[in-house]
């Protein structure tokens, strides 16, 4: 049986055998595990164990859940000997003596000298195959590859991605989140159609679909309309992963049908007392969230969910989540954005491209005063693409798609780590 060992406190060496299921963790009476400590919010982190799998979720506690110090921001796969902290309490996560000789193998996750790969031969074989078979797909469809820097003085301003900093010859650059500006800088250029395979760095995510170093796919097409960067995305998604084609249902058709709620015009309010509604354990905090993080929370338990019997693209999002899409002025207006969805896995991102810099400028000012409130640093505000877009950017549309995350839902595996011969702790 799995157990977490106190390793500080007046607790140290206390013992805590965990069940099967979910054990929730904090000061609430309802916990399985009850740490009276005042560094500990009343539902602080859940774990699921399922066999000898075991797996931490944070509730967006005041004080943070952190597995070998790193923040936990979705759901973390525990390993034997992992140090995990509560608030200010520290545990040391282990199996049972038979659990460690057997070994995971149900989940495909064998623990190995760290010096081995956690994917295996035939995984990468299958990954190599699908780099080839993309870039035969945009090959064939007139697109040219190209290469952009995975260091520069720009970066993406957004409000949960955190770029990483890096300092070259004593000047402060970035690694890029994705190549975005540079492609569009490309587009600028002359370019028409181009895709890239890069990597790319986004800090503070690490989980069982996140690693901090992963693979992107990214592709931009002059002269496409939302309806026809749809069709590309659908295409190449039959083809690389041989499903059947995605249905189309907007961001609002999704809440209204899931949830009997309109994300667009509905009242706050109304918003508030849905959730209340609800049977699932949203953060400690929820109250402090704004509009858009709650339409997050209920995206992700339970919109994503209810795609998962088939291949799905969400598109027309609310314009508070535009990101570096257009606006329509419909009424309400919406952001010309669409995601895919595959197993219920979010596996792209695209969007009818913003051309307008003084609109990009001010998104990115906006953006970075909801970072400022969220305690994160402000990103640069300009940046070449500004230069570019008052240059003259042809319409378009462009997509980012996660490779790693393909490569789990087209082999069936569950955790990043399987389809990645180094991850992070590895690396």
């Amino acid at each position: 049986m799995p157990y977490l060992m106190t390793i500080n406190g007046m607790d140290a060496g206390r013992v805590h055998s965990l069940d099967e299921g979910q054990v929730r963790i904090g000061r609430g009476p309802d916990c399985h595990l009850l740490l009276d400590a005042e560094s500990v919010s009343r539902h602080h982190a859940t774990l699921h164990l399922h066999g000898h799998r075991c797996t931490v979720e944070d509730h967006d506690s005041r004080n943070g859940t952190f597995v070998n110090n790193r923040p936990v921001h979705e759901r973390v796969a525990l390993r034997e000997g992992d140090q995990l902290r509560i608030g200010e309490l520290s545990f040391s996560f282990h199996f049972s003596a038979d659990e460690r000789q057997d070994g995971p193998e149900e989940t495909g996750l064998k623990r190995v000298p760290s010096f081995q790969a956690t994917a295996s031969l035939e995984m990468l074989r299958q990954r190599a195959t699908l780099l080839r078979r993309s870039r035969e797909f945009f090959d064939q469809r007139g697109f040219l590859e190209v290469e952009t820097p995975l260091v520069s003085q720009d970066t993406v301003v957004d409000r949960y991605i955190e770029p990483v900093p890096v300092t070259i010859s004593g000047q402060r650059m970035w690694l890029q989140t994705s190549p975005e500006f540079a492609m569009k800088r490309l587009l600028a250029s002359g370019a028409t159609a181009i895709y890239q395979l890069a990597r790319a760095f986004r800090d503070d995510e690490q989980g069982s679909s996140h690693n901090p170093e992963f693979t992107i796919l990214e592709w931009y097409r002059c002269g496409d309309s939302m309806e026809q960067a749809m069709n590309l995305l659908d295409e190449f998604s039959q083809h690389l992963l041989d499903v059947a084609p995605a249905r189309r249902i907007s961001y609002q058709q999704a809440f209204q049908q899931c949830l009997d709620f309109d994300p667009l015009s509905g009242s706050t309010s109304a918003l508030l007392k849905l959730i209340a509604s609800l049977e699932f354990q949203p953060p400690d905090n929820w109250r402090a969230m704004d509009r858009d993080g709650w339409l997050h929370l209920l995206l992700a338990e339970f919109i994503e969910p209810w795609l998962s019997d088939q291949p799905t693209i969400l598109y027309d999002y609310p314009a508070s989540q535009a990101a570096l899409a257009i606006v329509r002025q419909d009424d309400p207006p919406v952001a010309e954005r669409f995601e895919l969805y595959v197993n219920g896995v979010e596996l792209a991102n695209g969007y009818h491209e913003l051309l307008e810099a003084d609109e990009l400028r001010r998104r990115n000012e906006e953006v970075n005063q909801l970072r400022i409130q969220d305690g994160r640093a402000e990103l640069p505000v300009e940046s070449y693409l500004l230069e570019a877009m008052r240059s003259g950017i042809a319409d378009c549309c462009g997509v980012a798609l996660g490779m790693d995350r393909l490569a789990m839902v087209a082999s069936g595996v569950t955790d990043i780590q399987q389809v990645i011969a180094f991850p992070f702790d590895r690396a």
